[in-house]
């Protein structure tokens, strides 16, 4: 419903938030927070949520997506889902070499 998806939104956006001052207050190195932001925040908005989007129309069942027929749909997942592996992956190498910093 149009309720739940205002709902789910809003605990998205807040929890975002929420690790981004968490990430701000243990990493005082600008590069370190741009890099983290940039590939997992804005990978989650640039590329996750438009895969969930379309994987929820094609899922409706009616074989229509407002992006073409299920089959376009899924060309447009398989050619966007590289961009959202390398997002994230990005974001994991450079907190994992943050973490890794302020530990030892």
């Amino acid at each position: 419903s149009r309720q739940t998806s205002v709902v789910v939104h809003v605990i998205l956006t807040l929890a975002l938030l929420a690790s981004g001052v968490i990430f701000g207050l243990i990493f005082h190195d600008l590069a370190s927070l741009m890099s983290i932001f940039g590939g997992g925040f804005a990978t989650t908005f640039m590329f996750a949520m438009p895969i969930a989007a379309t994987w929820s129309f094609t899922s409706k069942g009616d074989g229509a997506t407002p992006f073409g027929s299920s089959k376009q749909a899924s060309v447009a997942v398989a050619i966007v889902f590289p961009f959202l592996v390398v997002g994230y992956l990005s974001a994991a190498l450079t907190l994992w070499h943050r973490l890794a910093a302020v530990v030892s």
